[in-house]
């Protein structure tokens, strides 16, 4: 789950008024959305007058925002011999690697029976 302060990236094009966030923006979480609080999250986006609400599967917590301890779930299913985990095993974040292939830093998550 989100929680406020968490730092996040749009994944979706929307306009809402005359507030308009693109695929990339980041923002912050500020709360949970005052019309649709089951769905929708609160978000504030830096070019944006007013906080805005998207649905939690409409952004992505930056991997910065995750913490040591936080559980999460995995959602592809890139199982790779007995290292990988199927999609939707649960793990926790045990800290960040820096990664070769990427030139950003990934999460390092330990999935239980899976090391």
């Amino acid at each position: 789950g989100f929680r406020i302060g968490d730092a996040v990236v749009a994944e979706i094009d929307h306009a809402f008024g005359s507030n308009f966030v693109n695929i990339g923006d980041k923002g912050e979480v500020v709360g949970l959305s005052d019309i649709y609080r089951d769905t929708h999250i609160s978000l504030q986006f830096p070019k944006c007058e007013n906080a805005v609400s998207l649905l939690c599967t409409e952004v992505s917590l930056e991997p910065k925002s995750y913490r040591i301890g936080d559980v999460v779930i995995r959602t592809d299913d890139m199982a790779n011999g007995s290292h990988g985990a199927p999609a939707s095993a649960k793990g926790v974040v045990v800290g960040v690697t820096p990664s070769i292939f990427f030139s950003a830093a990934t999460l390092s998550c330990k999935f239980p029976d899976r090391g």
